[in-house]
């Protein structure tokens, strides 16, 4: 029995352990795998420690229910469908029921149902660390499993010792083993929080729904391979999302199409939606309005270009009107121009003037020309 027990939570901890230490998992969701530490050591009593917590839930839930048995296989099954009803109303009610798998809504719901109840049983049994994923049963609800099991295994204990089935020696001989059971388990749980990285602590204990972690990583994440990883996720988990998840492949849907980037496969592309992906007249528009804005940008780029140019060409006359005085003159520098130029006083006597240059009335070859500018700039104020 001893042996079985340690096979099953040596299992059960191979699993979360090297679904943390993937170094891909890792990098695509780095605040949730990570909790095992660096230190060879550390590892070592991570890992002991996840042995212990499978090994101890194991036996504390097995003993529980064969306890409830003895009382009747009538509350058995009554506590199994608490459980069980209890988390997937749960699931229901938070709008999480529907698994994260892409699939149709009618074979989404079995698959679903089957998988739900089946990630419950497996995490109240073994307590796969894994299995707190929002993604399956989720961190609160995996630590409320945890104590379930704990009390169902008391409560057992406690109508199993009225019915008088099993004699007082033995009742008390399992009590003691489950205090011991109990025990064991809760020393297990602090060492293994004890040496975990801190910034993965609130995993354990987190509500988040699959559905708020799709949109999170949707939103956080800058790169588009990552980002795309939306789209392997059930339609329910971003639904509130999906205008803002058509808008960004609105805009870059040509772009991937013609740099054709490594996660742009073929396999990505049959996961996309077909109402989300822009028709032909819609890319050809969206072609339209991007050469317009770069347009744009250049011309914007050319006119600060200009501004800059008049700014320098000014400097070198040596000389300004002032505001206040037609007949002061000032040695200036090029960083009093720039002041000048960038005055919001100023701003449309610049903006007339370099509409001007851009018509071709002034070309800024002599100085004759800069005089010319600087008299219309001071003549727009009145001076």
């Amino acid at each position: 029995l001893v042996i079985s027990l340690a096979m099953c939570g040596f299992t059960s901890a191979q699993i979360s352990y090297d679904f943390d230490t993937d170094p891909t998992n890792r990098a695509e969701k780095p605040d949730f795998y990570g909790y095992v530490p660096d230190k060879s050591y550390q590892r070592k009593i991570c890992f002991g420690s996840l042995i212990a917590i499978s090994s101890c839930t194991l036996a504390i839930k097995t003993l529980g229910l064969v306890l409830l048995g003895a009382v009747s296989i009538y509350h058995i099954a009554l506590f199994l469908a608490l459980d069980i009803g209890f988390f997937l109303l749960l699931k229901i009610i938070r709008g999480d029921f529907m698994h994260s798998l892409p699939l149709e809504d009618k074979t989404s719901i079995v698959v679903s149902l089957f998988e739900r109840v089946g990630v419950k049983v497996i995490s109240d049994f073994t307590s796969v660390v894994q299995l707190r994923s929002p993604q399956e049963v989720g961190g609160a609800q995996s630590v409320f499993g945890q104590l379930t099991s704990v009390a169902t295994l008391f409560i057992s204990l406690h109508l199993a010792g009225e019915k008088g089935t099993l004699g007082y020696k033995m009742i008390d001989s399992l009590r003691q083993i489950s205090y011991f059971l109990t025990g064991a388990a809760l020393l297990s749980f602090c060492i293994f929080f004890s040496v975990i990285n801190e910034g993965y602590l609130h995993t354990f204990f987190s509500i988040e729904t699959g559905g708020q972690r799709t949109v999170r990583y949707f939103r956080t994440h800058e790169d588009d391979g990552l980002k795309a990883a939306i789209f392997r996720k059930h339609t329910s988990q971003w639904k509130s999302i999906k205008s803002e998840v058509k808008e960004w492949v609105r805009q870059n849907w040509q772009r991937w199409v013609e740099e054709k980037p490594p996660w742009f496969d073929e396999k990505t592309r049959a996961t996309i939606p077909d109402d989300v992906i822009p028709t032909q007249e819609e890319q050809k528009r969206i072609a339209k309005e991007k050469a317009e804005a770069r347009k744009r940008k250049r011309r914007e780029r050319m006119r600060k270009k200009k501004k800059k140019n008049v700014v320098g060409r000014l400097s070198s006359i040596g000389a300004m009107f002032t505001r206040n005085s037609t007949s002061r003159v000032m040695p200036t520098s090029s960083l009093a121009y720039s002041t000048m130029a960038h005055d919001s006083a100023w701003e449309s006597e610049w903006d007339n003037a370099l509409d001007s240059l851009e018509r071709g009335e002034y070309k800024l070859f002599d100085e004759e020309s800069a005089y010319e500018l600087l008299d219309t700039l001071r003549s727009g104020r009145g001076l």
